[in-house]
C-alpha cells in the first residue's frame, strides 16, 4: 500500500476495512476461545499504520478519528480496533487546539501541568525566551458543579485493577449486543439523539442545537436487570467529560434491556449530582499502610 497513490491508498485501505467488517463476529469469537493467530492479527491492526489521513500518509488507528473516514460503521470492529475518541476532537476544537495538539502531548506523556512546565523550561533555555510559565486556571466548563444541597444517596469510587468482569455474568459479544439494544430502544424514544461512532469515549449519544453543534451529550449503560439488582458505573474518562459538560450531560441507564419491559432510568448530570465519593475496605488493597 505503500507504493499506491495518495487516492488510491483511501480506495485500498476502505476495501481492507469493508473485508474486516464482514469478518468481524468471527474474529471476536476466535479471539474470546483464545486464538492467539486471532490475537496478533488484531494486533498487527491496532499498531500498524494503515489509516490514511488527508496529506496521503499512513496512521495508526489511535491517531485519527473514525468519523473524518466515511467508512462504514462497524460495532465490533471498531471494539476490537479502537479510533481517536472523537471527544478529543471536540474538546481540542471547544479550546482551540488542533486536534492532533492533544494527541501528540498525549503520546508524549505530557499530560500533566508538571511535564508540559518541564518542557516549556527547556524550550525557553533553548531560545532564550525568559518569561515564567504561570498556573492554568481551568475555564468555566471545567470547574466543579456547584453544589444544590442534600443528596440523598451515595457515589462510590473504585479501584479496578484487575477487572471484576461483565456485570452480568455476559460474553463481549453479549454485552454488544445488549448495548445495542439498550441505543436502539432509546432512539425508538427519543429519535432528537445521535449515534456517536461506537467505543466513543465519554459518551454514546448526543443532541445538536438549531445552529448545528453538539448541545447535549448521553452515555449509555444497558443491563439485564434493573438498578434494584447492580449498580451502573462510569469509567474515569465518562465521568469526567460528565463534569465538564456539567447538566447537559445525561447518564440513561436502560433496565431489562432487549426485552419487552425495557425502561429507561434518566439520570442528568450525574457528576455533579454526587455527593460524597466513599473509600470502602475494598481500597485496602491499593493503600499503604503502616
Amino acid at each position: 500500500m505503500s507504493s499506491l497513490s495518495a487516492v488510491e491508498r483511501k480506495i485500498r485501505a476502505k476495501v481492507l476495512w469493508d473485508a474486516l467488517a464482514d469478518v468481524a463476529s468471527s474474529v471476536l469469537r476466535r479471539l474470546d476461545g483464545g486464538d492467539q493467530r486471532a490475537q496478533l492479527a488484531v494486533r498487527d491492526l491496532k499498531e500498524t499504520a494503515w489509516i490514511p489521513c488527508g496529506d496521503g500518509d499512513f496512521r495508526v488507528p489511535s491517531e485519527v478519528s473514525f468519523e473524518t473516514l466515511e467508512w462504514r460503521i462497524d460495532r465490533i470492529l471498531l471494539y476490537l480496533i479502537p479510533f481517536r475518541p472523537a471527544v478529543i476532537d471536540q474538546l481540542a476544537k471547544s479550546e482551540g487546539f488542533e486536534p492532533g495538539v492533544l494527541h501528540l502531548l498525549k503520546k508524549h506523556r505530557l499530560t500533566n501541568k508538571a511535564a508540559i512546565g518541564r518542557l516549556l523550561s527547556v524550550v525557553r533555555a533553548v531560545t532564550g525566551e525568559g518569561r515564567s510559565v504561570g498556573g492554568v486556571r481551568p475555564s468555566a466548563s471545567q470547574e466543579a458543579p456547584a453544589r444544590r444541597g442534600p443528596v440523598p444517596f451515595e457515589s462510590y469510587v473504585a479501584v479496578d485493577r484487575d477487572g471484576d468482569g461483565d456485570p452480568d455474568g455476559l460474553a463481549r459479544q453479549a454485552r454488544m449486543a445488549l448495548e445495542e439494544a439498550a441505543i436502539k430502544e432509546i432512539l425508538s424514544r427519543e429519535p432528537a439523539w445521535k449515534r456517536t461512532p461506537p467505543c466513543n469515549e465519554g459518551f454514546d449519544l448526543f443532541r445538536v442545537a438549531s445552529d448545528g453543534q453538539q448541545c447535549s451529550w448521553c452515555e449509555v449503560k444497558a443491563m439485564k436487570g434493573c438498578l434494584q439488582d447492580r449498580p451502573a458505573t462510569l469509567s474515569r474518562a465518562q465521568f469526567k467529560f460528565a463534569q465538564t459538560r456539567g447538566e447537559a450531560y445525561w447518564l440513561y441507564v436502560v433496565e431489562h434491556a432487549g426485552s419487552g419491559g425495557a425502561r429507561i432510568v434518566r439520570i442528568q448530570d450525574p457528576a455533579g449530582k454526587a455527593k460524597t465519593f466513599t473509600f470502602d475496605r475494598g481500597w485496602l488493597d491499593v493503600a499503604e499502610v503502616d
